[in-house]
């Protein structure tokens, strides 16, 4: 079966390659909005080409698909999660191409969403379709394609349990993840957590110039402050209490690490560094990356970015930042650790706005 199944996908290789491109140029982006309706209806209506039965759900934030195929009273059911919608692709200046233009070069596609996670969903359900057409497909099969994911899936818990037996299923299975290039297959068991904020301070009621900076407060120095006291040079996380209760990898753990097939000279190539934080190497890299949280600043504005110069006093400043959470870590808890934090050291000036938690 292997062996004609390949064939199968050798000869359509060419259809599908077209199929992403095609969903590519169609943009989803979750976090302004842009394109995902749009997105959504254009992948409900190639599902509906190929023999998938849909239902879409937008009654809360941006649709939800729900497909099936082969679908029978008393025959087990395999549930495939994915997602459509994809990050932003700013700063555009640093594609050498339109993030939405689906392109191959090269062997290469190009566009936001070809790996994250557009190719991966086309993948599941081309191959369920495949398996059906060659009279192969032995189980029913359900799909489930949020919109939202790039966002922190804030509606699909709800929706999962109002929906519980339209989405019932013998196993779920996710391919939202890499790809091992040796071949080698993956499978993961968990995710580390996430609370992402949005921390906002303001100096001045208007900007002024900044001639006046000897007498006005600055609200991007008052915001780096703050900073400071969240997150050491070293990386470490310096509100008390948030690595309270976390477990720490045993020897079993750490042998099992030393297996995992990280390319540390490949992904030193990849981001032009010489060494990793802390000159990491071996198995003491891989628990870095695994067990320890992060304070990462996703993104930081204030004042004037454009071109040339501008002598201003900026009146507000902004930072994003994301928390990747572990093992029973809380990301409401975290939050209110983080919130007392800057009050307690005197930044309760500082706003944080909740963009997001996943356990």
């Amino acid at each position: 079966m292997n062996a004609e199944f390949e064939n199968y996908l050798e000869r359509r290789f060419d259809d599908y390659l077209r199929e992403l491109s095609n969903l590519i140029r169609h943009p989803s982006v979750s976090a302004t909005g842009l394109g995902v309706r749009d997105c959504a209806e254009y992948l409900v209506k190639r599902m509906e080409s190929l023999g998938v039965e849909c239902n879409v759900y937008e009654d809360q934030g941006e649709p939800i698909i729900v497909g099936s195929l082969n679908v029978r009273d008393g025959q087990p059911s395999l549930l495939f999660y994915d997602h459509y919608d994809v990050q932003p692709p700013d700063p555009i200046d640093e594609w050498s191409m339109d993030p939405f233009s689906g392109a191959v070069d090269d062997k290469v596609i190009h566009g936001r969403g070809a790996s994250d996670s557009k190719a991966n969903l086309l993948s599941c359900l081309f191959g369920a379709c495949a398996l059906r057409d060659l009279g192969r497909l032995s189980v029913g099969v359900k799909f489930l394609f949020e919109g939202e994911e790039e966002v922190g899936s804030p509606h699909l818990e709800n929706f999962a349990v109002s929906h519980k037996q339209e989405l019932s299923a013998d196993a779920v299975v996710c391919f939202d993840g890499e790809l091992d290039e040796s071949g080698r297959p993956t499978i993961t068991l968990g995710m580390k957590g996430l609370l992402y904020v949005e921390l906002k301070c303001r100096g001045t009621s208007k900007d002024a110039h900044s001639s006046l900076a000897p007498i006005l407060p600055s609200a991007p120095w008052r915001l780096i402050s703050a900073l400071e006291t969240i997150r050491g040079s070293d990386g470490e996380i310096l509100i008390p209490g948030w690595r309270e209760g976390l477990v720490e990898p045993g020897q079993r753990e750490l042998e099992m690490m030393a297996k995992i097939p990280l390319d540390e000279e490949k992904l030193k190539r990849e981001y032009g560094i010489s060494a990793f934080v802390e000159d990491l190497k071996g198995v003491d890299l891989v628990r870095h990356l695994l067990y320890d949280p992060t304070c990462n600043i996703a993104g930081l504005s204030s004042g004037y970015e454009g071109e040339g110069s501008k002598t201003v006093l900026p009146s507000t400043a902004m930072a994003k930042l994301d928390f990747r959470l572990v093992y029973d870590q809380s990301p409401a808890r975290s939050l209110s650790l983080l919130r007392r934090h800057l009050d307690k050291n005197g930044f309760s000036d500082v706003e944080v706005r909740n963009l997001g938690m996943l356990e």
